[in-house]
């Protein structure tokens, strides 16, 4: 009877660390998974062998991306998708099956408060496939480009001066304080 595998709950989540720019590649794996759905809406609703990753975003910075990637061995799985969750359960804040670089694993970037805060990740086999996979969080400064469209999908800018991809301040100052409890 095979052991269960120690991240296969958001509780017991793998730690990644305090993430950086560089990628740092871990090995990881969903094998002995008790394939159990995660709790919540999830964006591998068919997908329940998964696996559980933890990583803390430092303050200042502005977005994460998660990347997972295959491994050169005869167990390596040949497809992953990618939640990323602001706790357990809940519904995720991102999601993806498909990557620029390998395109059957899945890659996120997504925006985030300019606070240090605890993210979670979850990881499933394409069509409940056990094997091996790399995994890699890291700071991002974007582009989120469903970030900034709307006053509740606003944009967070750590600091001054801010430039993304051709979208600067223009030398504005911070018209926002603690005092603007809502968007205006």
């Amino acid at each position: 009877n095979p052991t269960m595998v120690a991240n296969d709950l958001c509780a017991n989540a793998t730690s990644l660390g305090t993430i950086s720019g560089t990628c740092n590649y871990i090995t990881a794996s969903n094998a002995h998974n008790t394939k159990t759905a995660a709790t919540g809406p999830t964006c591998a609703v068919a997908d329940t062998g998964d696996v559980w990753f933890s990583f803390i975003k430092p303050a200042g910075v502005n977005g994460v991306t998660i990347t997972t990637a295959p491994v050169t061995c005869p167990l390596a799985m040949t497809g992953t998708t990618v939640e990323l969750y602001t706790s357990c359960g809940g519904t995720p804040v991102a999601c993806s099956t498909t990557g620029t670089t390998f395109p059957t694993y899945g890659q996120l970037t997504a925006g985030r408060s300019c606070l240090v805060e605890t993210l979670y990740v979850r990881v499933t086999g394409d069509n409940n496939k056990y094997g091996k996979f790399q995994i890699c969080a890291t700071t991002s400064s974007g582009p989120f480009t469903s970030l900034g469209t709307t006053c509740s999908d606003a944009q967070y800018i750590c600091s001054l001066p801010f430039t993304q991809n051709g979208m600067i301040t223009a030398g504005a100052g911070n018209e926002y304080d603690s005092l603007n409890a809502q968007c205006h």
